[in-house]
């Protein structure tokens, strides 16, 4: 794929809700605000923009999502879909083992958070309430895109962090998302590219610019305090092709960004 040949003609809108997030890591800011330097550099116009019903996307989402995973999964039973774990205890049993046994702990966690949701408790209320944000931010992004060609923000708010170093804290993991299930909920492209790399011997060195050569060389080197940051370009419908040129336009420009870091 030809990278995009138009950057110098680009609108990009950064939201202020991310950009000024209270979760986002400096080491992660450090490399977005190289990623903009970047594009600023190739003549892009850049503004930051208020889009304050973002605040509210990743409550959206896991309301929307866990309703529905809850509801999808009811069907594996043991006796219409799925494993069937029966002791001959009777149905009750049946159903118990069959489902504790066939789902992991995630899948356990959101089933049960999904049915309280949905409980009469509720009266659906906070699955109407999520469905309205969702519709909302649909909107207002929409409306974003009559002006901008992108939006441009951290893929995840942290630096990757380790296998299983968060499944202790499902919170965590959650708020791992927050920059990212706006696009689900605005049904838009998006696309994830390697910045760089922070933390470990690049930072140690004085290296605090956040891409390229250095922090891939600190990644090469096995060091196991450098992660992988990653900056996410989110566009309209059907700008998916727009998308994949700007990214290669990105990629040829930062060779090693995306260099795996070595096992220790």
């Amino acid at each position: 794929m030809q990278p995009y040949s138009g950057l110098a003609s680009l609108n990009i809108a950064i939201p202020r809700q991310f950009l000024e997030s209270e979760g986002l890591s400096p080491d992660v800011g450090v490399v977005f605000a190289e990623t903009r330097r970047w594009f600023e550099e190739k003549g892009a116009n850049i503004d930051v923009v208020d889009i304050p019903v973002l605040d509210a996307a990743i409550a959206s989402y896991y309301v929307i999502a866990l309703s529905e995973a809850a509801s999808n999964l009811s069907r594996f039973d043991g006796i219409r879909y799925g494993r069937r774990i029966d002791s001959g205890e009777g149905y009750d049993e049946l159903y118990i083992r069959t489902r504790s046994e066939g789902f992991g702990p995630e899948v356990q966690r959101r089933i049960i958070i999904g049915n309280y949701v949905l409980s009469e408790q509720f009266s659906g209320d906070t699955y109407k309430k999520g469905m309205a944000v969702r519709a909302r931010i649909q909107r207002e992004m929409a409306e974003l895109f009559k002006t901008y060609d992108m939006a441009l923000c951290p893929t995840c708010p942290t630096p990757a962090f380790r296998l299983g170093q968060k499944t202790d804290s499902p919170l965590e993991m959650y708020l791992s998302d927050l920059f990212t299930t706006f696009v689900n909920l605005a049904r838009i492209p998006s696309i994830s590219v390697p910045a760089g790399h922070t933390g470990g011997a690049a930072v140690r060195a004085g290296i605090t610019k956040g891409s390229g050569g250095e922090f891939a060389q600190a990644a090469a080197r096995g060091d196991s305090d450098s992660m992988p940051v990653g900056i996410q370009f989110a566009g309209p419908l059907f700008s998916e092709v727009k998308l994949l040129q700007i990214a290669e336009a990105w990629e040829r420009e930062h060779p090693g960004c995306g260099i795996p870091i070595a096992r220790p």
